[in-house]
């Protein structure tokens, strides 16, 4: 069986980070985590991909043991956690995202050019580029009359959700700076009734969107998605450009599932 270990963590409770397994798609599993009785939402830091997660998760308990506070949860940074999980999952990860801070920041600082008006990317760690990006778009909402109500992040982390008007879905807006996409999607958390229902109307729904490359990811016992990409180079290209791609498109996405 395939799943996700994940590291999240909550402004509640700083110096803290939980590393847990699901089958369900960690960001839903954060959002499950977030009652009326914590003040602040959870953060997934890093989630990776694997084969036999309750095994990789129980390895890299094990490992941080000399950290454990309280069952699931642990005081240690983030870069120590992922290296237990990486360790137990005997370097076997599938897929991972949201790498930690020094790890981004390596990889970026390889790059040397900067654009104008904007900080270089290389000199910044992805939660500082994170908060930024998403404080900057809001402003740029702001300013151009985009009617889509968000509400700015207050914490670094690589989405911005958008209601609609359903409580079966929602629109949220992403980055990814190491992979230089952004992508806008329909977050169908657990009516795989209404994807099948969007799906069968798949071609009318892409026309209306005016998106011939639509991702319908449907997985199996986890959150349903419909998804739109965009290459962005983070570190090259003006921000207003990315900031305007990912408006229009939830803009449309807001206009045509809403319904």
């Amino acid at each position: 069986m395939k799943g996700w270990v994940y590291i999240i963590t909550n402004k509640s409770m700083p110096s803290l980070l939980k590393v847990g397994f699901s089958t369900k798609d960690p960001a839903l599993r954060a959002r499950e985590l977030y009652t009326t009785g914590v003040p602040h939402p959870y953060v997934v830091e890093y989630d990776a991909l694997v084969n036999n997660p309750r095994n990789v998760e129980q390895k890299a308990h094990f490992l941080l043991k000399a950290y454990q506070e309280n069952k699931e949860w642990f005081r240690c940074d983030i870069s120590t956690a992922i290296f237990a999980i990486k360790q137990a999952a005997d370097n076997s990860v599938i897929s991972e995202s949201n790498k930690d801070d020094l790890i981004i920041s390596e990889i970026l600082n390889e790059v040397h050019h900067t654009k104008k008006n904007t900080p270089s990317c290389a000199h910044m760690s992805i939660g500082s580029l994170q908060l930024e990006f998403w404080k900057q778009l809001c402003e740029f909402a702001k300013s151009n009359n985009y009617p889509l109500g968000l509400r700015c992040p207050s914490r670094a982390q690589k989405y911005c959700d958008i209601r609609i008007g359903r409580s079966d879905c929602h629109v949220s807006m992403a980055i990814s700076v190491r992979e230089n996409k952004i992508s806008c999607e329909l977050y169908i958390s657990e009516s795989k009734l209404l994807f099948n229902t969007f799906s069968s109307n798949k071609k009318s729904l892409e026309n209306a969107l005016g998106i011939r490359e639509l991702l319908w990811d449907d997985r199996p016992n986890n959150a349903c998605r419909i998804m739109a990409f965009h290459d962005f180079d983070f570190e090259n290209q003006e921000r207003e450009e990315a900031f305007t791609w990912l408006l229009q498109t939830a803009n449309k996405f807001k206009n045509v599932f809403s319904k």
